[in-house]
């Protein structure tokens, strides 16, 4: 179910409109830049979009405008599968990796821990109601931050993590593993979205 339901939303993007995709990098920015947990935080990660995702270059942009110390993922070259995440700044270098995907130079970039950012912007191909997240399936976020599992949801332990998609990903509930890192918030073209806590089982 879920390999269909990726490729399908995956196309989805792919096929949005220039001009809609443009207003919706604006929006996205608007709305991240006033949010609280963006105001509060000082290191930052987010990410170079890719493969339709919603355009996060405006946010990135803003960011640096608002002094915020912003942090890019690059692939671990020691732990297969995990993310490292280097210092961007605006004019810094940027190599494209094996998938393409533009990222810091680690030979020459400043490495933070993840324990120290105090917020984690991440890609997504799905989100439901309850914060739970589709990725690409590669796993490299659900591993990295495999420490915050048991307070995802308190917001007492760094970094709070938080998604980036377009509204139309929101999807029915998702099948999930035992592995698998909810997010804490969703943002969109439209709104901050906080998942509600799911039912007892």
């Amino acid at each position: 179910m879920n390999t269909s339901l990726r490729n399908n939303i995956r196309q989805q993007r792919r096929d949005i409109p220039r001009s809609q995709s443009d207003i919706a990098e604006q929006q996205l920015a608007r709305i991240v830049l006033e949010d609280p947990w963006v105001t509060e935080s000082q290191h930052v990660a987010c990410f170079i979009s890719n493969d339709g995702e919603i355009n996060t270059r405006s946010l990135i942009t803003q960011l640096h405008q608002a002094d915020k110390c912003v942090y890019l993922p690059v692939l671990d070259p020691r732990r297969k599968n995990h993310l490292l995440f280097l210092l961007h700044k605006p004019d810094g270098l940027l190599v494209t990796n094996r998938f393409g995907i533009p990222e810091p130079d680690i030979n020459t970039g400043q490495v933070i821990q993840n324990q120290e950012l105090d917020l984690v912007l991440m890609p997504l191909v799905a989100f439901d109601a309850f914060g739970n997240r589709l990725g690409m399936g590669g796993g490299y976020y659900d591993r990295s931050f495999a420490f915050t599992r048991d307070n995802h949801r308190t917001n007492k332990t760094k970094p709070r993590l938080a998604g980036i998609a377009y509204d139309f990903q929101q999807v029915e509930p998702l099948q999930t593993d035992k592995w698998d890192i909810p997010l804490q918030k969703v943002f969109t073209q439209e709104l901050a979205f906080v998942p509600v806590a799911e039912p007892s089982s």
